[in-house]
C-alpha cells in the first residue's frame, strides 16, 4: 500500500506540474504580442556603433565666432605658436547587419569624420570597423568588421505596398542605451525635405510616430513580418513623435552600387591585395586653390576654405583631421579634386 501511495503522490505532483507548465506556457504565448516576436527574430541584427572624432578649433566653421575666441585663448597658454588646439569628441549611433560576412549600413552623418571606429555586437562583443562605402545624398554609409562570431543579417523588406497606420518596430541604441525597442504607425511617404534655400535635399522618406533620439541615426525599422523597411534617420526637435527613415530601396541600391564599385575602392593590385588608402570628403563650395594636406605621425589634417554653392557672400575655413592605418606611407600622397569631393591617394607601406 505504501507503495502505491508513494506512486500516486509522484503521478499526482507530475500532474500538477505539468498542468502549471502549460498554464505558464499559455500566459506566456498569450503576451507574445507580433512587436515581441519582431523582437526575438531581429535583434541580434542590430548593432552599437561607437565614433571618436577629432575636431580642430581653429578657423573650424561649426564653432563660428567662438573659434577665434578658442584660438586666442589656447594661443595665450601654448608654447608651440601655430599649433591649433583640438577636442577629442565621442559618439553614438547605430547600425544594421546587412551581410553576414561583417557588412553593416549606418548613416553617413554617424561616421562622418570618425578617426576610430568601434561595433559593438547585441552580445557586447566589439570589433573594430572601417567606412568602404558613405553616400552623403542619401546619408548611407557602409562599416566592414571582421565578425567576430557568426552574424545575423536583417532580411530585406519593401515599401511599395506599406500602409499608412501600419504598425512598424524601432530598433536603436538612443543616447547609448543598446537595443532599445520603440513602436508606433507608419504616419506619411514620400516625405521630401528642401534647405532653407529651397534646395531639395532629400526625397521619398518614410515619416513614423515611433519615438527616435539621438542615438536611433542608423537604426532598423521593421515590419510586423520581421524585415528591415528602414533605416532611422532622424526626428524633428521641439515635436511630438514625428520621425524619418530611409526607405529600404535607397539601401538596396547602396548595396548594388558597393558591389560593383569594391574593387575600385579598395584598389586593388593584381594579387588582391591593398595597394593604396583613398579617403574622400564632401565639401561643398570647396575652394580648390586654398586646399592644405598635412600629415604628422599617424594623423592626417585637412585645412582649406569653402563658400556656399550660390556664390553668395557666405564662406568658411574647414579642419579635418582622420588617423591613418598603421600601414599607411605618409610619404607618397597624391591629391585630387572633382567637384566638391576631395580625394586623398595614401600608399600602402611596401
Amino acid at each position: 500500500m505504501r507503495l502505491k501511495d508513494t506512486l500516486g503522490r509522484i503521478f499526482f505532483v507530475f500532474i500538477v506540474m505539468s498542468l502549471t507548465s502549460a498554464v505558464n506556457a499559455a500566459e506566456i504565448d498569450n503576451r507574445q504580442t507580433p512587436v515581441v516576436k519582431v523582437v526575438k527574430d531581429t535583434a541580434e541584427s542590430v548593432v552599437n556603433i561607437s565614433t571618436e572624432h577629432i575636431i580642430f578649433l581653429r578657423q573650424n566653421p561649426y564653432w563660428g565666432v567662438y573659434g577665434n575666441d578658442f584660438d586666442i585663448l589656447f594661443n595665450q597658454f601654448s608654447t608651440f605658436h601655430g599649433m591649433a588646439p583640438a577636442l577629442k569628441l565621442k559618439s553614438v549611433g547605430s547600425g544594421v547587419i546587412v551581410d553576414k560576412a561583417g557588412l553593416i549600413v549606418t548613416n553617413a552623418h554617424v561616421v562622418n569624420m570618425a578617426s576610430s571606429i568601434f561595433i559593438v555586437l547585441n552580445d557586447g562583443k566589439q570589433a573594430k570597423g572601417e567606412v568602404v562605402y558613405e553616400n552623403k545624398n542619401d546619408d548611407l554609409a557602409f562599416i566592414k568588421i571582421v565578425p567576430p562570431k557568426p552574424l545575423i543579417e536583417a532580411e530585406l523588406g519593401q515599401t511599395k505596398d506599406l500602409m499608412l497606420g501600419e504598425t512598424v518596430v524601432a530598433i536603436g541604441n538612443p543616447l547609448g542605451l543598446e537595443n532599445t525597442v520603440t513602436s508606433g504607425i507608419v504616419s506619411g511617404k514620400n516625405r521630401k525635405f528642401h534647405s532653407s534655400q529651397g534646395e531639395f535635399v532629400m526625397g521619398d522618406m518614410l515619416q513614423i510616430d515611433a519615438p527616435i533620439n539621438p542615438g536611433n541615426s542608423g537604426g532598423a525599422l521593421f515590419n510586423l513580418n520581421g524585415k528591415l523597411i528602414g533605416i532611422n534617420v532622424a526626428v524633428v526637435q521641439y515635436s511630438q513623435s514625428i520621425g524619418f527613415a530611409i526607405p529600404v530601396e535607397r539601401l538596396q541600391k547602396a548595396i548594388e552600387e558597393y558591389k560593383r564599385n569594391q574593387g575600385l575602392s579598395a584598389n586593388l593590385n593584381k594579387a588582391g591585395t591593398r595597394k593604396e588608402y583613398i579617403l574622400k570628403f564632401d565639401i561643398a563650395g570647396l575652394d580648390k586653390d586654398k586646399v592644405k594636406v598635412e600629415i604628422n605621425s599617424n594623423l592626417i589634417t585637412l585645412s582649406g576654405d569653402y563658400s556656399d554653392s550660390q556664390g553668395s557672400q557666405i564662406f568658411g575655413s574647414f579642419v579635418r583631421t582622420v588617423s591613418l592605418p598603421i600601414d599607411a606611407d605618409p610619404k607618397v600622397v597624391k591629391t585630387e579634386i572633382k567637384d566638391d569631393t576631395l580625394i586623398i591617394h595614401i600608399a600602402k607601406k611596401k
